[in-house]
């Protein structure tokens, strides 16, 4: 396998003081906290003014939801409650679906309902008001400062252990590296292929074996179709990268499937309440988590095949409802991407995925489809970007300590405390920012896989989420480091997270992975398996050979009955090893073949060598005797004058 050396090493070593300074974010929040200490004053005139009781009450709504109610006199007092709990809710809509009005309208619609029902005023009304508001803001800034320091001491330890650990983790790569890789997936991994395979081969309306809980966060379709559609192009470019039958075919339909109505319509909605607009196409601003994850899909076929199907400028038709189609190209969600990350250079340079939260865990997907752009197209657009790209991400979106967070608010430069765990961290940028991936690993290392009484454990929080259903499960957690384990070549670490899954969850050998998960969560636990040391940064990068992209390729081989293990051209040859699930007789279909050359097609196993020839257009069919394991070699035999006579009567025939 080619692995990819990273740029700047020593530099990258440690933490930088610089990183989580955040001058962008820093900005946006003293402007937001402007904003509101305006609002206070506004709010505070009626008071001062002697006004009537509801214009004070709407006044000092302005303060805080339902601060209006304080001034009440009686029991209206415990209404302030209701309209907190409003307001959570609308902050959950605010977070869950961009929905940006809805705090909005639940702050003024509170002003405007204290105004209308408070019929007296308490003459402390505002000094109780400005207090709890004052209280609130001190109270606010004194716990960031505390995290601050406590963030930058932590920076302060972790730069103490780095050197150690990335040692350690430097030495552990170059082990797994110089290892000798598998040739071909094995039977576990085949599960994984098969588990795809029957998700994308069903009709595109048809949702069965995927889960339907809502389609704004992580249980959306999409994220389940995209890692479906990575799964099969990983196994494509690391061990098929000559079979175009069924893992392509799988590929298309699932981008087919995309293109739905279910899968697209949240954009009209998040569109209409988050950008205020009516025009709900879905490439041209934001909604990275649709661009820069299909747009992955489309990056990585298109490098694997060679096969560029979808740059007609009708190509990819998103439908958003029954009447509003939106059609597009492969290079017009490449070209967002690029457009986005461009409107928002002098900015944070990443950009949102519903309208105003910003998620880094988004944008590495959108980094990582630039790069899959370039290696399918030869351009250097993600090198172009890439430093801006990384200086944004340790300023803007890292605290002191190097932690990555989840998501910040485009518009008021808050982030949410909601962390996203280091453990998938290493895996997710190895494709694009290698050194960081590296620095993540050896953190992880450090801090959340202790030895203890000679053993290596892994730390888990008490409860943690299956983000694609929302069930309490350690799936999710378990798999983060399954993945970057494999992906560092830490396989002491990868066969320990797998041990833990396979203890912790239901397994059933005669199916294909955990019935008790989501297919989120089976996707993704079936793509890692398929990850050796750096095949996730090669995949996206590293071109296909031209002797693959130029020689004989398997066309359909047969599935449900036949899986592909591992099918690579010399540019001449196809070394193939199938899978049947019966023993038997089967039909393989060759395409990219000479046109009327005679091709010997022999087994090193079973059965005896077959001959056929290629059509005019290419293509052959041969049937070969297949069990469980089957190599299989496809070789040109002699041209001659009589194979074109058989070519010319076989078309006759």
């Amino acid at each position: 396998m080619t692995t990819l050396a990273h740029p700047n090493a020593e530099a990258d070593l440690l933490i930088s003081p610089r990183t989580g300074g955040g001058p962008v974010a820093k900005v946006r929040r003293r402007r937001s906290v402007a904003v509101w200490i305006v609002l206070c004053v506004l709010g505070a005139f009626p008071s001062l003014l002697d006004a009537g009781a509801g214009r004070q009450a709407a006044g000092l709504g302005l303060f805080f939801p339902g601060a209006g109610f304080l001034a009440a006199e009686g029991w209206m007092v415990v209404l302030v409650l209701p309209c907190l709990l409003l307001m959570g809710l609308a902050w959950v809509a605010w977070f869950g679906a961009g929905m940006v009005v809805a705090p909005v309208i639940v702050w003024l619609g509170s002003a405007a309902a204290a105004g209308a029902l408070v019929g007296d005023t308490t003459d402390a009304g505002l000094p109780i008001v400005a207090a709890v508001t004052v209280v609130g803001l001190l109270g606010g800034a004194v716990a960031s400062r505390a995290q601050q320091r406590k963030a930058v001491a932590r920076r302060e330890e972790r730069n103490t252990v780095l050197p150690a650990q990335l040692d350690e983790v430097n030495a552990i790569r170059a082990r797994a590296i110089a290892a000798p890789k598998a040739p071909e997936m094995s039977a576990e991994q085949l599960k994984g292929i098969r588990y795809a395979l029957d998700l994308a081969m069903q009709p595109k309306d048809d949702w069965s074996g995927f889960n339907r809980v809502d389609q704004f966060q992580t249980s959306a379709l999409r994220y389940q179709i995209n890692q479906l559609g990575w799964m099969l192009a990983l196994a494509q470019s690391r061990y098929a990268p000559s079979h175009h039958g069924e893992l392509s075919e799988g590929q298309i339909r699932l981008v087919d499937r995309y293109l739905q109505k279910d899968v697209c319509s949240y954009w009209r909605y998040e569109r209409a309440w988050g950008h205020l607009r009516l025009d709900a196409d879905p490439i041209v601003r934001d909604n990275i988590m649709l661009t820069g994850y299909v747009g992955l899909n489309l990056a990585l076929y298109e490098g694997n095949t060679g096969d560029f199907r979808w740059d007609a400028p009708d190509a990819l038709p998103f439908a958003v409802s029954k009447r509003r189609v939106y059609p597009h190209s492969s290079l017009d969600v490449r070209d967002s991407l690029l457009a986005n990350y461009a409107r928002h250079t002098d900015d944070y340079c990443l950009f949102p995925c519903e309208p105003n939260w910003i998620y880094p865990a988004c944008n590495f997907r959108g980094a990582v489809t630039l790069a899959g752009y370039d290696r399918a197209r030869g351009t250097d657009h993600w090198p172009r970007l890439r430093d801006a790209f990384r200086a944004k991400l340790e300023a803007e979106f890292m605290r002191p300590d190097g932690t990555c967070i989840s998501l910040r608010s485009e518009h008021t430069g808050f982030a949410v405390p909601f962390p996203m765990p280091d453990s998938v961290l290493a895996k997710e940028l190895n494709a694009v920012l290698p050194e960081l991936a590296h620095r993540y690993w050896a953190l992880v290392r450090s801090e959340l896989l202790p030895v203890i009484d000679g053993e290596r454990r892994i730390l888990l929080d008490k409860a943690n989420v299956d983000f694609g259903n929302y069930t309490l499960s350690d799936a999710f957690a378990l798999a983060c480091y399954h993945g970057s384990a494999r992906e560092m070549g830490d396989y002491e670490v990868a066969d320990l997270a797998m041990a833990r899954l396979l203890d912790v969850l239901e397994w059933d050998e005669t199916e294909t992975y955990f019935p008790g998960r989501s297919t989120l969560v089976n996707a993704t636990i079936a793509t890692d398996r398929l990850l050796e040391v750096d095949a996730w940064r090669t995949a996206v990068n590293v071109p296909t050979d031209p002797k693959i992209r130029s020689g004989p390729v398997l066309g359909r081989a047969g599935f449900p009955e036949v899986l592909v293990a591992a099918a690579r051209s010399d540019g001449a040859a196809l070394d193939l090893v199938l899978s049947a699930r019966t023993p038997g007789e089967y039909e393989l279909h060759f395409e990219r073949l000479r046109p009327t050359v005679r091709y010997r097609v022999s087994s090193g196993t079973v059965g005896t060598a077959v001959e056929v020839i290629a059509d005019a257009t290419g293509t052959a069919r041969a049937t070969a005797a297949l069990d469980a394991r089957t190599e299989l070699r496809l070789t040109p035999a002699r041209s001659s004058a009589t194979d074109l006579a058989a070519a010319s009567l076989s078309k006759k025939g």
